[in-house]
């Protein structure tokens, strides 16, 4: 997880978002060169030792790297990754509440360009759930715990 101060988020609240087990490490071996420098251990984006509070000029650099135009920017990057998580079958819930942080789901919807053909593709999911172990559909309804709770067996 890493965790944002409400001083650094747009809508003033603090979060917490997950990320991929080899970001992690990437950041944990960054963490540790920092260390050796002398920069905060707390802080993860730091330049000569001290806290960045901005990456435009970084990103500027980045983008110019890639070969990627000017009218590529943060929200591009946003609506991308929006768009490929959905895509690849993440719920526009989790995306609001868990990356984004955005107050309405409205908002994130406004994100997820989707395709003609990735609404066609969703008339797969008009049917009944595939069938999990011993042949039976698993369908957990315990929400408040994170999935260690009860089950119902079509």
């Amino acid at each position: 997880m890493i965790s944002f101060n409400g001083d650094s988020t747009k809508s003033g609240k603090g979060r917490q978002v997950p990320i991929a087990p080899v970001l992690a490490d990437i950041l944990r071996k960054q963490q540790a060169i920092r260390f050796r420098v002398g920069a905060a251990k707390d802080v993860v984006f730091t330049w000569r030792g001290r806290r960045i509070h901005g990456v435009r000029t970084a990103f500027n650099k980045a983008r110019t790297g890639a070969g990627l135009g000017q009218d590529v920017g943060f929200q591009t990057l946003r609506h991308t990754i929006a768009s490929w998580f959905v895509q690849n079958g993440g719920d526009l819930y989790r995306l609001q509440k868990k990356y984004f942080g955005h107050s309405t789901l409205a908002l994130t919807a406004r994100y997820a360009h989707l395709s003609p053909e990735y609404f066609k593709a969703g008339v797969e999911f008009i049917r009944a759930p595939r069938e999990g172990e011993n042949g039976r559909h698993q369908v957990d309804t315990n929400v408040q715990s994170g999935g260690k709770g009860d089950s119902v067996s079509a």
